[in-house]
């Protein structure tokens, strides 16, 4: 794997953030995050729980990504044929 797999690994775990049960969010970026490091023994563990939204103490609170993302689905949404209100 590369870094380019890992980048969007967290970013797929971090869209859930909100919706898994903490305990099992972290469990769930752990099991990825052992699985990254056996794969490359170069993998930065801290980094990738960070890009997920984990740090030393735990869940980091994402109210900012969580606003972005959904501005970013709503645009896409928006530019689709079926609600383009423009078309």
């Amino acid at each position: 794997m590369t870094r380019k797999d890992y980048v969007k690994t967290a970013n797929i775990l971090a869209g859930f953030v909100n919706e898994i049960p903490q305990t099992a969010y972290e469990d769930l970026v752990n099991e990825f995050a052992e699985w990254f490091k056996a794969d490359n023994e170069n993998f930065d563990f801290a980094r990738f729980e960070k890009a997920c939204g984990i740090d030393e103490i735990g869940l980091i609170h994402h109210e900012i990504s969580r606003k972005n993302n959904n501005h970013k689905q709503f645009a896409k949404l928006q530019s689709s044929t079926k609600f383009n209100v423009n078309l």
